[in-house]
């Protein structure tokens, strides 16, 4: 029986910048959303998702584009599973090539583009990537690839000022994000109700429907997520030291969400990220 495997690389071109390369037979990623953009493609087998309530199949020629805090899910859409190629980056990169190349971006409004040229572009840059061998090689590749994709996105996408991250939240779901975003302690409902003049209810029902996630699920996420940065880097940091700052009792705690979320520990996911 095939296991799941996945493997992580930190990209050499693109700093915070994440690879991955993994097979798939039974994970399932439940609800949740990333900090940073992600784009994927399935090399083998096929890959059911939702994305904002509509379901989608992610399979060879698909080119997966997902803005930042957008809920989705993934699982295999077969028995014998699938292997995807992932880059996660931070959106500043894609506003940085956008202004170089001259294109008008916003953000995706598609969740997967199925255009086989722009895949296999992909799955080249990617294979670059991972190697690190030849930086000039690599950041031709990367101006290439992106302006054939950003290219695409300004002229068949409507796109907005501020991006689709935050289009279609209130004003006090986006209130209530930054106050779990910028603080490691416990937070309350009572405390995002009174401060978002919602009430404890009301937020929570809110939160749900324009987020797709709950307020405490959207906050372990994003603790998961820029907890993944902080292992990046070589800063002398404990990983005990890590799971505090982003808010984790200990490192128990930190350990088994951070294996639930991504498939391996804190710890291996540091060696394989600074190899």
């Amino acid at each position: 029986m095939q296991q799941e495997i996945i493997d992580f690389r930190q990209s050499q071109s693109l700093a915070g910048a994440e690879l991955s390369r993994a097979s798939y037979q039974r994970f399932d990623f439940g609800r949740h959303v990333h900090e940073d953009l992600h784009l994927g493609a399935v090399i083998r087998g096929a890959q059911a998702f939702n994305h904002k309530g509509t379901g989608h199949t992610l399979c060879r020629g698909d080119l997966s584009t997902l803005s930042p805090d957008e809920c989705h899910d993934g699982i295999a859409a077969t028995d014998t599973g699938y292997e995807v190629l992932v880059l996660s980056l931070p959106q500043w990169h894609l506003d940085r090539f956008a202004a170089e190349l001259g294109i008008s971006f916003g953000g995706f409004c598609q969740p997967k583009r199925k255009d086989m040229a722009l895949y296999q572009a992909f799955v080249s840059l990617h294979r670059l990537l991972y190697q690190a061998e030849n930086p000039l090689l690599e950041e031709t590749a990367l101006l290439d690839f992106f302006q054939r994709l950003l290219g695409q996105c300004s002229k068949s996408e409507k796109v907005t000022n501020t991006g689709t991250v935050k289009a279609g939240l209130s004003r006090e779901i986006r209130l209530a994000k930054s106050l779990m975003a910028d603080t490691p302690e416990p937070v309350t409902l009572e405390l995002l109700g009174d401060a978002t003049g919602l009430g404890r209810y009301r937020l929570l029902r809110h939160f749900r429907a324009q987020t797709g996630l709950s307020p405490h699920q959207w906050q372990l996420r994003l603790r998961l997520e820029r907890a993944k940065k902080s292992l990046m880097q070589n800063d002398g940091n404990s990983l005990t030291d890590i799971a505090h700052q982003h808010g984790f009792s200990d490192l128990s705690h930190f350990t088994r969400h951070f294996r639930m979320a991504f498939l391996t520990s804190p710890s291996a996911y540091r060696r394989a990220i600074r190899n």
